[in-house]
């Protein structure tokens, strides 16, 4: 038989079967636009105003891209850029750019390769021999 819950317990136990179940594509689309939100340099009640508006403009049933859509068309409907840029109005760039050459081969060690095949010769092609002591 089991033990009785505690009252902590029990009360949790209440909550958690009475509580609405979530939708997993309207969680996913606050955090994704709250995460956005707190990256971006506006005021943190502008930016918690921002990203309210546009969950509550996007379905629900939709996920973040159309929450993202909508937080995109509230920041271009108050003039905020999308663009990261710097003090001086140059874009910032996540990585440095890429010069992609051919590269010269190095020399492969062939030592390795003719030990192994050393050992491989000369191993026995039969079972150990009791007689060899092997």
């Amino acid at each position: 038989m089991s033990e009785p819950l505690s009252a902590p317990a029990q009360a949790a136990g209440t909550l958690r079967a009475s509580a609405p179940q979530r939708n997993d594509a309207a969680l996913l689309a606050r955090d994704r636009v709250l995460l956005y939100v707190r990256g971006m340099d506006v005021e943190p009640l502008a930016g918690l105003e921002y990203a309210v508006n546009s969950l509550r403009r996007a379905d629900p049933q939709s996920g973040p891209a159309a929450a993202m859509r909508e937080l995109h068309d509230l920041l271009r409907e108050n003039g905020l850029s999308l663009r990261l840029e710097d003090a001086g109005g140059q874009m910032l760039r996540s990585m440095p750019p890429i010069r992609r050459r051919s590269m010269a081969a190095e020399e492969m060690d062939r030592l390795p390769l003719l030990t192994a095949a050393r050992r491989w010769l000369r191993k026995p092609a039969g079972p150990p021999d009791k007689e060899r002591g092997q």
